[in-house]
């Protein structure tokens, strides 16, 4: 298993060999926001009032990737305990 985060990374499996759809989700919001980010940058370096908006947009990504690394860790923590009843 590869649990390195690595943008652009498409063939990240799980342990079962099933493909990891919410790390791929999160490497995708992680790509979107570093071009986000640079887009915010042109936009301030050229006093562009899209900046605001791009700012915002990033803002959500962040949250977006915030929740789906709960939700994995989460998810994976359950799996270890159910794992270790057995």
């Amino acid at each position: 298993m590869n649990d390195s985060i690595i943008p652009g990374n498409s063939s990240i499996e799980g342990a079962e060999g099933r493909r990891d759809v919410i790390l791929e989700m999160i490497l995708n919001m992680i790509e979107e926001a570093n071009q986000t980010h640079l887009d915010i940058l042109a936009a301030s370096a050229m006093s562009d009032d899209s900046a605001f908006d791009a700012y915002n947009k990033l803002s959500q990504l962040d949250a977006n990737i915030e929740t789906l690394v709960r939700m994995r860790m989460n998810s994976k923590h359950r799996v270890a305990v159910h794992y270790w009843q057995q």
